[in-house]
Protein backbone atom coordinates (compact mmCIF):
# COMPACT_ATOMS: atom_id res chain seq x y z
CA UNK A 1 0.00 0.00 0.00
CA UNK A 2 0.97 3.44 -0.96
CA UNK A 3 0.71 6.32 1.39
CA UNK A 4 0.58 9.88 -0.17
CA UNK A 5 1.81 12.54 2.04
CA UNK A 6 -0.41 15.64 2.78
CA UNK A 7 2.38 17.80 1.24
CA UNK A 8 1.79 15.63 -2.12
CA UNK A 9 -2.02 15.87 -1.58
CA UNK A 10 -1.66 19.86 -1.60
CA UNK A 11 0.16 19.78 -4.73
CA UNK A 12 -1.64 17.40 -6.83
CA UNK A 13 -5.47 19.30 -5.58
CA UNK A 14 -3.46 22.92 -6.81
CA UNK A 15 -2.68 20.53 -10.49
CA UNK A 16 -6.21 20.06 -10.69
CA UNK A 17 -7.56 23.28 -9.71
CA UNK A 18 -5.33 24.65 -12.49
CA UNK A 19 -6.56 22.39 -15.13
CA UNK A 20 -9.91 23.17 -14.47
CA UNK A 21 -9.47 26.92 -14.66
CA UNK A 22 -8.01 26.01 -17.60
CA UNK A 23 -10.09 23.83 -19.20
CA UNK A 24 -13.64 26.67 -18.37
CA UNK A 25 -11.10 29.85 -19.85
CA UNK A 26 -10.93 27.74 -22.93
CA UNK A 27 -14.51 26.78 -23.14
CA UNK A 28 -15.28 30.51 -22.40
CA UNK A 29 -13.39 31.66 -25.11
CA UNK A 30 -14.68 28.85 -27.70
CA UNK A 31 -18.13 30.12 -27.10
CA UNK A 32 -17.70 34.19 -27.47
CA UNK A 33 -15.92 33.54 -30.72
CA UNK A 34 -19.09 31.49 -31.70
CA UNK A 35 -21.29 33.93 -30.77
CA UNK A 36 -19.34 36.48 -32.59
CA UNK A 37 -19.26 34.41 -35.53
CA UNK A 38 -23.46 34.32 -35.55
CA UNK A 39 -23.68 38.09 -35.21
CA UNK A 40 -21.34 39.57 -37.73
CA UNK A 41 -24.28 39.78 -40.26
CA UNK A 42 -25.98 43.13 -40.53
CA UNK A 43 -29.17 43.84 -40.84
CA UNK A 44 -30.83 44.20 -44.03
CA UNK A 45 -31.39 47.51 -45.54
CA UNK A 46 -34.58 49.33 -44.37
CA UNK A 47 -37.49 49.99 -46.27
CA UNK A 48 -40.11 52.91 -46.26
CA UNK A 49 -43.38 52.86 -47.79
CA UNK A 50 -45.71 55.68 -48.40
CA UNK A 51 -42.58 58.55 -49.13
CA UNK A 52 -43.51 61.94 -49.68
CA UNK A 53 -40.88 63.53 -52.49
CA UNK A 54 -42.36 67.06 -51.69
CA UNK A 55 -44.06 68.60 -48.38
CA UNK A 56 -44.12 72.05 -46.98
CA UNK A 57 -44.85 71.23 -43.36
CA UNK A 58 -41.73 71.23 -40.92
CA UNK A 59 -42.24 67.25 -40.03
CA UNK A 60 -43.26 63.98 -42.11
CA UNK A 61 -44.15 60.80 -40.78
CA UNK A 62 -42.83 57.60 -43.01
CA UNK A 63 -43.81 53.82 -41.76
CA UNK A 64 -40.37 52.11 -42.17
CA UNK A 65 -39.30 48.16 -42.15
CA UNK A 66 -36.64 46.47 -41.15
CA UNK A 67 -34.89 43.53 -38.43
CA UNK A 68 -37.05 43.56 -35.22
CA UNK A 69 -34.77 44.89 -32.50
CA UNK A 70 -32.47 47.04 -34.52
CA UNK A 71 -31.22 50.49 -33.48
CA UNK A 72 -32.88 53.17 -36.27
CA UNK A 73 -30.34 55.59 -37.33
CA UNK A 74 -31.41 58.65 -39.23
CA UNK A 75 -28.34 60.74 -40.73
CA UNK A 76 -25.55 58.78 -38.73
CA UNK A 77 -27.39 59.58 -35.42
CA UNK A 78 -28.91 57.44 -33.30
CA UNK A 79 -32.61 58.02 -33.01
CA UNK A 80 -33.40 55.86 -29.97
CA UNK A 81 -35.78 54.10 -31.28
CA UNK A 82 -36.27 50.13 -32.58
CA UNK A 83 -37.79 48.07 -34.82
CA UNK A 84 -40.63 46.32 -32.55
CA UNK A 85 -40.73 42.65 -33.30
CA UNK A 86 -43.71 43.88 -35.91
CA UNK A 87 -40.78 44.68 -38.19
CA UNK A 88 -42.50 47.99 -39.10
CA UNK A 89 -42.86 51.52 -37.07
CA UNK A 90 -43.83 55.27 -37.77
CA UNK A 91 -41.17 57.34 -37.47
CA UNK A 92 -41.00 61.52 -37.87
CA UNK A 93 -38.20 62.92 -40.25
CA UNK A 94 -37.97 66.48 -39.16
CA UNK A 95 -38.16 68.53 -42.50
CA UNK A 96 -37.83 72.16 -40.80
CA UNK A 97 -34.97 72.98 -42.60
CA UNK A 98 -34.93 75.94 -44.81
CA UNK A 99 -33.41 74.43 -47.88
CA UNK A 100 -35.84 73.04 -50.94
CA UNK A 101 -33.85 69.67 -50.72
CA UNK A 102 -33.40 67.91 -47.90
CA UNK A 103 -31.22 64.84 -47.55
CA UNK A 104 -32.29 61.78 -45.42
CA UNK A 105 -29.95 58.18 -44.54
CA UNK A 106 -31.21 55.87 -42.67
CA UNK A 107 -29.30 52.34 -41.19
CA UNK A 108 -30.55 49.90 -38.61
CA UNK A 109 -27.95 48.66 -35.95
CA UNK A 110 -28.13 45.40 -33.74
CA UNK A 111 -26.86 44.42 -30.51
CA UNK A 112 -23.31 43.56 -32.02
CA UNK A 113 -22.98 46.84 -33.98
CA UNK A 114 -23.95 45.79 -37.35
CA UNK A 115 -24.84 48.10 -39.70
CA UNK A 116 -27.53 47.76 -42.75
CA UNK A 117 -26.87 49.49 -45.77
CA UNK A 118 -28.32 52.58 -45.86
CA UNK A 119 -31.42 53.79 -47.14
CA UNK A 120 -30.52 57.08 -48.85
CA UNK A 121 -33.75 59.54 -50.28
CA UNK A 122 -34.82 63.09 -50.65
CA UNK A 123 -37.43 65.12 -49.88
CA UNK A 124 -38.22 68.53 -51.35
CA UNK A 125 -39.58 71.36 -48.90
CA UNK A 126 -41.91 73.90 -50.71
CA UNK A 127 -44.35 76.60 -48.88
CA UNK A 128 -44.78 78.99 -51.69
CA UNK A 129 -48.24 79.08 -52.35
CA UNK A 130 -49.58 79.27 -56.15
CA UNK A 131 -50.60 82.68 -57.28
CA UNK A 132 -54.49 83.80 -56.84
CA UNK A 133 -56.23 82.03 -60.22
CA UNK A 134 -58.15 84.07 -62.39
CA UNK A 135 -60.93 83.46 -65.12
CA UNK A 136 -60.44 84.34 -68.79
CA UNK A 137 -64.69 85.53 -68.23
CA UNK A 138 -67.08 85.50 -64.97
CA UNK A 139 -70.69 84.51 -65.59
CA UNK A 140 -73.03 86.40 -63.96
CA UNK A 141 -76.16 84.70 -64.19
CA UNK A 142 -77.50 82.08 -66.07
CA UNK A 143 -80.20 79.70 -66.56
CA UNK A 144 -78.62 76.52 -67.21
CA UNK A 145 -77.57 74.12 -64.22
CA UNK A 146 -73.70 73.46 -65.31
CA UNK A 147 -71.57 76.61 -66.03
CA UNK A 148 -68.13 76.05 -67.69
CA UNK A 149 -65.27 78.50 -67.15
CA UNK A 150 -61.82 78.53 -67.75
CA UNK A 151 -59.25 78.57 -65.02
CA UNK A 152 -55.84 80.18 -65.83
CA UNK A 153 -53.34 79.32 -63.09
CA UNK A 154 -50.17 77.36 -62.22
CA UNK A 155 -49.46 74.62 -64.33
CA UNK A 156 -49.46 71.08 -62.40
CA UNK A 157 -51.51 72.78 -59.36
CA UNK A 158 -54.63 70.94 -59.13
CA UNK A 159 -58.10 73.22 -58.95
CA UNK A 160 -60.23 73.50 -56.30
CA UNK A 161 -64.49 74.49 -56.49
CA UNK A 162 -65.80 75.73 -52.65
CA UNK A 163 -62.88 73.74 -51.03
CA UNK A 164 -63.63 70.45 -52.57
CA UNK A 165 -60.59 68.93 -55.52
CA UNK A 166 -62.30 68.77 -58.83
CA UNK A 167 -59.63 66.99 -59.87
CA UNK A 168 -59.06 69.20 -62.43
CA UNK A 169 -54.61 70.01 -62.93
CA UNK A 170 -53.78 72.91 -64.79
CA UNK A 171 -51.47 72.08 -67.62
CA UNK A 172 -48.95 73.26 -69.80
CA UNK A 173 -51.11 75.96 -71.44
CA UNK A 174 -51.85 77.65 -67.92
CA UNK A 175 -55.51 77.10 -68.46
CA UNK A 176 -58.23 74.93 -68.40
CA UNK A 177 -62.00 74.33 -68.04
CA UNK A 178 -63.87 73.48 -65.36
CA UNK A 179 -67.81 72.85 -65.12
CA UNK A 180 -70.03 74.45 -62.05
CA UNK A 181 -72.91 73.29 -60.86
CA UNK A 182 -75.61 75.91 -60.74
CA UNK A 183 -78.63 73.44 -60.18
CA UNK A 184 -81.16 73.95 -58.15
CA UNK A 185 -83.99 76.65 -57.17
CA UNK A 186 -83.42 80.70 -58.35
CA UNK A 187 -81.09 82.01 -56.40
CA UNK A 188 -77.66 83.30 -55.97
CA UNK A 189 -74.78 80.55 -55.78
CA UNK A 190 -71.08 81.65 -54.28
CA UNK A 191 -68.09 79.92 -55.62
CA UNK A 192 -64.24 80.03 -54.35
CA UNK A 193 -61.94 79.26 -56.49
CA UNK A 194 -57.96 78.02 -55.49
CA UNK A 195 -55.17 76.24 -56.31
CA UNK A 196 -53.22 73.98 -54.63
CA UNK A 197 -49.59 72.47 -56.26
CA UNK A 198 -48.26 69.05 -55.15
CA UNK A 199 -46.92 70.19 -51.68
CA UNK A 200 -50.36 71.31 -50.69
CA UNK A 201 -49.56 74.96 -50.73
CA UNK A 202 -52.97 76.59 -51.67
CA UNK A 203 -53.42 79.87 -53.37
CA UNK A 204 -55.53 82.72 -52.49
CA UNK A 205 -59.26 81.84 -53.39
CA UNK A 206 -60.56 83.77 -56.27
CA UNK A 207 -64.49 84.69 -55.20
CA UNK A 208 -67.79 85.25 -57.07
CA UNK A 209 -71.63 84.98 -57.27
CA UNK A 210 -73.57 83.53 -60.27
CA UNK A 211 -77.29 84.51 -60.11
CA UNK A 212 -79.60 81.66 -60.71
CA UNK A 213 -82.77 83.02 -63.00
CA UNK A 214 -85.10 80.39 -64.85
CA UNK A 215 -88.27 82.37 -64.89
CA UNK A 216 -89.03 83.91 -68.36
CA UNK A 217 -89.66 87.35 -68.16
CA UNK A 218 -93.24 88.40 -68.73
CA UNK A 219 -94.64 89.23 -71.71
CA UNK A 220 -93.46 93.11 -73.12
CA UNK A 221 -96.50 96.07 -72.76
CA UNK A 222 -96.06 98.26 -76.24
CA UNK A 223 -97.75 101.35 -76.10
CA UNK A 224 -97.30 102.06 -80.23
CA UNK A 225 -99.77 104.94 -82.11
CA UNK A 226 -102.93 104.60 -83.70
CA UNK A 227 -101.84 105.27 -87.55
CA UNK A 228 -98.51 105.42 -88.80
CA UNK A 229 -97.65 107.47 -92.12
CA UNK A 230 -93.81 106.86 -92.25
CA UNK A 231 -91.16 103.73 -92.46
CA UNK A 232 -90.01 104.21 -88.95
CA UNK A 233 -91.68 105.04 -85.68
CA UNK A 234 -91.19 104.98 -82.02
CA UNK A 235 -92.98 102.43 -79.55
CA UNK A 236 -92.50 102.64 -75.70
CA UNK A 237 -91.96 99.56 -74.58
CA UNK A 238 -92.37 98.35 -70.73
CA UNK A 239 -90.67 94.81 -69.33
CA UNK A 240 -88.79 93.43 -66.70
CA UNK A 241 -85.25 95.84 -65.79
CA UNK A 242 -82.05 93.96 -67.28
CA UNK A 243 -84.22 91.90 -69.82
CA UNK A 244 -82.67 92.24 -73.03
CA UNK A 245 -85.18 93.13 -76.13
CA UNK A 246 -85.18 90.72 -79.13
CA UNK A 247 -87.05 92.35 -81.98
CA UNK A 248 -88.23 89.80 -85.17
CA UNK A 249 -85.83 86.88 -82.97
CA UNK A 250 -82.85 88.88 -83.16
CA UNK A 251 -80.96 90.27 -80.62
CA UNK A 252 -81.07 94.40 -80.31
CA UNK A 253 -78.57 94.83 -77.62
CA UNK A 254 -81.28 97.01 -75.98
CA UNK A 255 -81.84 96.49 -72.42
CA UNK A 256 -84.64 97.51 -70.34
CA UNK A 257 -83.57 99.58 -67.53
CA UNK A 258 -83.84 99.91 -64.05
CA UNK A 259 -87.78 101.76 -64.65
CA UNK A 260 -88.71 99.45 -66.47
CA UNK A 261 -89.65 101.51 -69.72
CA UNK A 262 -87.75 102.57 -72.81
CA UNK A 263 -88.67 104.20 -75.92
CA UNK A 264 -87.18 102.01 -79.41
CA UNK A 265 -87.70 102.35 -83.02
CA UNK A 266 -88.96 99.59 -85.16
CA UNK A 267 -89.03 99.46 -89.03
CA UNK A 268 -92.07 99.03 -90.58
CA UNK A 269 -90.80 97.05 -93.24
CA UNK A 270 -88.82 94.56 -90.66
CA UNK A 271 -92.54 93.58 -89.43
CA UNK A 272 -93.43 94.60 -86.02
CA UNK A 273 -92.90 91.53 -84.14
CA UNK A 274 -91.84 92.31 -80.43
CA UNK A 275 -90.36 89.76 -77.72
CA UNK A 276 -87.93 90.89 -74.44
CA UNK A 277 -85.45 88.12 -73.58
CA UNK A 278 -83.93 87.70 -69.87
CA UNK A 279 -80.11 89.77 -70.01
CA UNK A 280 -77.32 86.57 -70.23
CA UNK A 281 -80.06 84.11 -71.24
Amino acid sequence: MIKISNSSNKVLFGLLLVLAIFLNTSHATSMVNSSAEVDSTPPNQPSVSDLPTITNQDSVVVHLSGEPNTQIWVNQHNSNTLIPTSGSINITLNTSAESTSIDFSISLKDNSGNESEMLVFTILKDIIAPNKPWLTTIPLITKESEVVIEVNGEVDSKVFVNQVNTSVVIPLEGKTDVVLDTSGDNNEKSFAIALKDSANNQSEKLEFVIKIDRIKPNEPILATPNYINTDRFNVNVRGEPGTLVKINGISSAIVIPENGEITIELDINNGNRLAVQQLGL
